[in-house]
């Protein structure tokens, strides 16, 4: 029982200035950081298609999306670093890495990064995103000289928006070398369905058995899996998906149109200035660190609203 509220000591002891970089990672304010992972990209709606066109069109200017990091996206964070800062360091593909928030943190970590993103206009706002690095490099469609060229690959919530997802599971590993590790997160429980998985173009939700047999048929070994973001992560979902529920029952544009709502999810977070604005806050910072060492303790439940996974390949 100690053990489990271990999370409580570490937060109180940064008040007493043993744990400074629990406050500097989670309390300083967002915009001031600027490579940060978790820093806000220039925020205007591109909630059309001829919008998210029109960004194309100048290639020379500084692309603007309506992205910021949302507390499961923090969350997941949280899991994704926790198991890939004890590995070792190597050559690592993310796939469908969106506007490229992490791309930003696996660069800093010193893994050699690489990533494939089909949205011309989130490739292009990840390219502008990692910049400032050397390591990432950005590409817009697999290359045929990918087949056993990672250490690591990585899906984070990308599966559940492709029809065929264990063609996909295949290919992935492929790229993968012998003993390498695939890293992955999908939304869990298909109950938990809800207006937010039809906005962004999704087709499934997953059960644990369901994504561990796609897994081990694909040839790989589970190593960990994790069922991450209670309870922060159930309190912010039914508010999101009413926000989207309003906009698909307004007319979105193209609102059946799956891969719109794929290129979209990667880049759009509408409709939350004040929970932006909240979690921008030094109060609102030190509450998502909170819950991130919380969510720590039902990782082994079925209560979070994702999985995360690292499995090996055989």
């Amino acid at each position: 029982m100690a053990g489990r509220y271990l999370w409580v000591s570490r937060f109180v002891r940064t008040f007493n200035g043993q744990e400074r970089r629990f406050y500097r990672t989670f309390a300083r304010p967002i915009e001031s950081i600027d490579n940060n992972p978790l820093a806000t990209m220039s925020a205007v709606t591109t909630n059309r298609r001829s919008n998210l066109s029109a960004d194309l069109d100048s290639p020379s200017q500084p692309i603007q999306v309506n992205w910021s990091p949302g507390p499961t996206w923090l969350l997941r964070r949280d899991r994704i670093r926790n198991c890939l800062g004890k590995m070792p360091r190597g050559r690592l593909l993310e796939i469908g890495c969106g506007a490229g928030a992490m791309l930003t943190d696996f660069a800093a970590m010193q893994f050699d990064c690489h990533a494939v993103e089909t949205s011309p206009v989130a490739a292009r706002a990840a390219r502008q995103r990692t910049a400032d690095f050397a390591n990432v490099e950005v590409h817009e469609a697999a290359d045929e000289s990918w087949s056993q060229a990672f250490d690591y690959v990585l899906a984070f919530e990308v599966l559940e928006h492709v029809e065929f997802d264990a063609a996909a599971v295949a290919q992935w590993v492929s790229w993968l070398k012998p003993g390498g590790h695939f890293l992955m997160s999908v939304p869990a429980h298909a109950k938990r369905w809800n207006a937010s998985d039809q906005w962004a173009g999704h087709f499934r939700r997953y059960e644990r058995q369901q994504l561990e047999s796609l897994l081990t048929e694909a040839g790989l070994a589970i190593v960990t899996h994790e069922c991450y973001g209670f309870p922060l992560s159930n309190l912010v979902q039914p508010l999101r998906a009413r926000v989207h529920k309003k906009q698909l029952e307004n007319g979105a544009p193209d609102q059946d149109d799956r891969q719109l709502g794929t290129d979209r999810s990667g880049v759009e977070r509408t409709g939350q200035p004040r929970a932006d604005r909240l979690l921008n806050s030094v109060p609102g910072r030190i509450s998502v660190g909170l819950f991130c060492q919380l969510q720590r303790a039902f990782l082994n439940t079925e209560l979070g609203n994702n999985y995360f996974v690292c499995a090996q390949k055989q």
